[in-house]
């Protein structure tokens, strides 16, 4: 098994890195499972996108704070913080009682308060980010890099005038993105009742 661990902690590292194609398929292959569990706790399909989004941020979040290693299959652990997720959503709300109780292994998935935000916003960065398109990431890639305008024309064949407005064009979306997810709200929110 050590081996499939191997390849486990590769699919993790990939994942929290925001790859995008290890993204998508990890969707692909796991989201059906969470909103199974979500929907047969009073959930909806959207609450089951909320929380999938809200686990990789999780998981990002403990990766880290301290590297993961596993010791199971990474969708394992990884239902695991959704689970644990939902079942914190519901108590908030009110809405459910849920009688599981967690396991001592699942007890160590409770997710540290300790920089949350910061580490918050640099995912809802990342996971805003892989959601644009392949021209706008390069783009915002070399700006964030310090590239010139010039510069960033000649490596993408543009115009330097339209490198300015492509500029403009992507980090609209980006901002578009990030201001309209939830976690966006999560965090407004935890900032104003933070004591100072």
């Amino acid at each position: 098994m050590s081996g499939d661990y191997s390849k486990e902690q590769i699919r993790l590292r990939n994942l929290v890195a925001g790859k995008r194609e290890t993204v998508r398929q990890f969707y692909e292959k796991n989201f059906a499972m969470i909103r199974g569990y979500v929907q047969q706790n009073e959930g909806n399909l959207q609450d089951a996108e909320d929380i999938f989004q809200d686990a990789l941020v999780a998981l990002y979040q403990q990766h880290k704070a301290k590297p993961i290693e596993l010791s199971c299959a990474l969708p394992t652990y990884f239902y695991a913080i959704c689970k644990n997720l939902w079942r914190n959503r519901m108590r908030k709300q009110q809405r459910i009682q849920l009688s599981e109780t967690l396991s001592e292994e699942l007890s160590e998935l409770t997710l540290a308060t300790e920089d949350w935000e910061i580490k918050t916003q640099e995912f809802l960065f990342q996971k805003c980010f892989v959601q644009l398109g392949a021209a706008c990431q390069k783009v915002l890639t070399m700006v964030f890099d310090g590239c010139s305008m010039k510069t960033i024309a000649t490596k993408m064949n543009y115009t330097e005038a339209y490198a300015r407005v492509k500029n403009h064009d992507c980090k609209k979306a980006l901002t578009q993105k990030i201001t309209k997810d939830p976690l966006y709200t999560e965090l407004q929110n935890a900032t104003k009742t933070t004591p100072k």
